[in-house]
C-alpha cells in the first residue's frame, strides 16, 4: 500500500520523506528498540565503550570524562601536518567549553578519530554528550560515550 515511510527514489538511490514520514519512521524506530522515553533513548548513548572499556556492569553512569569517535581519519590529519593535530583537539575544547570548564582532552593518533575529553563535572559532560553525540564533524557522524573516570585518569590522562 501507499508508503507512510516514504517512496523508493530510483533515480537517487534514496528514499524520499517527508518530515511527517521521518518523525513517524523515528518513532517506529525507538519504539522497536524498546525505549519508551527520553530517559531510556538517552541511555543508550553510553552503552558502547570500547576504549578504554565499558564497566563490568556494561554501560556506565553519566561522569565528567568522555570519548568523542570518528572525528577524524589519521590518514588525512598526517597528510595535513602537525598543527591539523593540535587544531582539532583546540576545536573539540573550545565546543566543550560551551558546557563546563574543559581540564584535559588528548587527541589518540593510533585510533580512528578518537579524542578523549575531562570536564569539571558529570552535568557539564552530559550536556556536551547530548549536544555532540550524533552531530556530524567533516563529513563524519560523531558518537559520543562517558568513560570511567578511573580509567581515564590511568590510561588517558597521562597522555
Amino acid at each position: 500500500g501507499g508508503g507512510a515511510v516514504g517512496d523508493l527514489d530510483e533515480e537517487g538511490g534514496g528514499l524520499q520523506m517527508s518530515a511527517a514520514s521521518r518523525a513517524m519512521l523515528m518513532q517506529r524506530l525507538a519504539s522497536s528498540e524498546g525505549t519508551k522515553g527520553s530517559a531510556s533513548a538517552d541511555q543508550g548513548a553510553s552503552t558502547s565503550i570500547s576504549a578504554p572499556g565499558p564497566t563490568p556492569g556494561g554501560a556506565i553512569q553519566a561522569t565528567e570524562c568522555l570519548v568523542l569517535r570518528n572525528m577524524f581519519d589519521p590518514k588525512e590529519l598526517n597528510a595535513e601536518g602537525e598543527n591539523s593535530w593540535r587544531e582539532i583537539g583546540e576545536d573539540v575544547k573550545e565546543e566543550c567549553s560551551k558546557y563546563g570548564s574543559v581540564h584535559h582532552v588528548y587527541v589518540d593518533r593510533n585510533s580512528y578519530g578518537n579524542i578523549y575529553i575531562r570536564l569539571d563535572n558529570p552535568a557539564a559532560a552530559s550536556a556536551a554528550n547530548k549536544s555532540l553525540n550524533g552531530r556530524w564533524f567533516g563529513g563524519r557522524q560523531i558518537s559520543v560515550s562517558y568513560v570511567d573516570p578511573a580509567k581515564y585518569s590511568r590510561e588517558i590522562e597521562d597522555l
